[in-house]
C-alpha cells in the first residue's frame, strides 16, 4: 500500500456495493480493504478471521463497512463488526456507515411501506447477524462517541451484481430464451433500488448522521415478482415464459409477501431521491452484460 492521508476506509471495497460507493467517492482519498484487495490504495484483510493484523493511518475519519457474507451467520457478522469498531478506535475515525438489511423486519408491515420504527423480526441467520451488528454499533456510538448510520438496504440491483442474485439470474435466463421460474404466485412485492442511487444515498448520509441512526434505503415503490419478470422478458425481447412452482416447505415460514421501504427519513435528512426506474436500471444491466 502507498497512499497519503486517506480520509475514508471502505471494507468490502471489491463487492457490489463497495465498488459503487468507491466510485462515488472519487473526490476523496479512499483506502480500500478487502479479502481480495490488491493495488496501491488497497489492503488485503479478511475480516471474517478471528485475528487480523492491520495498521491504519490516523487520517481516516469515516469507515464504510460493507464486508460481509451473502449467506452470513450471527457469529461472523458480529466478529467482523467488532474488528471494524476496534479499527475505528485505533485510527481515530469519527463515523461508521454500516450496510444492514431490510431483512431485519421479517414479516412485519405486510401491506404498507415499512418505517425504521417497525418491530424487528429477523427470519434468517443473515438478518439476525445484521441486527446483532446494529446493536454492537449502537453501543459503540454511545460508548466511544462515533456517529453511526445503519443503512437498511432493500433490494439493490444493477450492473456487476452477483450473478446468482434474483435480477441478474432472471436477466441471464431470459437472454437465453429460458423460462423464468417463480416460487408461489408471483404476487410477492419487493422494493428494487438501483445501485447508483443506493451509493449516492450511502455517501450523503455521512454528511448528516449524528449519534446512532437507522435509515431505510430503497426506492419507496413496490414491484411484484410477476411485474419484474414481465419487464425482464420485455426488455430482453425474450421468448421466455413464466413458470410457477410451489414454495418449498423449508421456505414457507421465511416467505415475505410485501416489503417496501418508507424512505421519508433519509429523503428528509439528506435531500436525496432515487432517480433510476426499474426499467431504466434493467436496461443498463442488459447494455452492460
Amino acid at each position: 500500500m502507498s497512499l497519503e492521508n486517506p480520509e475514508v476506509l471502505v471494507t468490502g471495497a471489491n463487492g457490489f456495493i463497495g465498488r459503487a460507493v468507491c466510485a462515488g467517492l472519487e473526490n476523496q482519498i479512499v483506502l480500500k480493504l478487502d479479502r481480495h484487495g490488491v493495488g496501491v490504495n488497497s489492503l488485503c484483510v479478511d475480516l471474517s478471521r478471528h485475528k487480523i493484523d492491520v495498521s491504519l493511518p490516523k487520517s481516516i475519519k469515516t469507515i464504510y463497512h460493507f464486508a460481509g457474507q451473502i449467506w452470513g451467520d450471527v457469529a461472523t457478522e458480529k466478529m467482523m463488526c467488532d474488528h471494524v469498531i476496534e479499527m475505528a478506535k485505533t485510527c481515530g475515525a469519527e463515523q461508521i456507515i454500516f450496510a444492514s438489511t431490510c431483512a431485519v423486519y421479517g414479516q412485519e408491515a405486510m401491506d404498507a411501506p415499512v418505517s425504521e420504527t417497525a418491530q424487528n423480526s429477523p427470519l434468517s441467520p443473515y438478518a439476525e447477524g445484521k441486527l446483532a451488528a446494529e446493536y454492537l454499533l449502537a453501543e459503540a456510538a454511545q460508548n466511544y462517541g462515533f456517529d453511526v448510520a445503519a443503512l437498511r438496504y432493500f433490494n439493490p440491483f444493477g450492473p456487476g451484481q452477483y450473478e446468482k442474485m434474483a435480477v441478474p439470474a432472471m436477466l441471464a435466463k431470459a437472454g437465453l430464451g429460458q423460462d423464468l421460474e417463480i416460487f408461489g404466485d408471483g404476487q410477492q412485492v419487493r422494493d428494487f433500488i438501483y445501485i447508483d442511487d443506493l451509493a449516492e444515498a450511502t455517501i450523503k448520509v455521512a454528511d448528516v448522521v449524528k449519534g446512532f441512526e437507522i435509515y431505510n434505503v430503497g426506492s419507496g415503490f413496490g414491484v411484484s415478482i410477476n411485474q419484474l419478470a414481465e419487464k425482464i422478458i420485455d426488455i430482453t425481447h425474450s421468448s421466455a415464459k413464466i413458470i410457477y412452482n410451489p414454495v418449498p416447505d423449508e421456505r414457507k415460514n421465511l416467505e415475505v409477501y410485501y416489503r417496501v421501504a418508507d424512505i421519508s427519513k433519509i429523503t428528509n435528512a439528506c435531500s436525496w431521491q432515487p432517480e433510476t426506474s426499474l426499467s431504466k436500471g434493467l436496461s443498463a444491466m442488459v447494455e452492460g452484460s
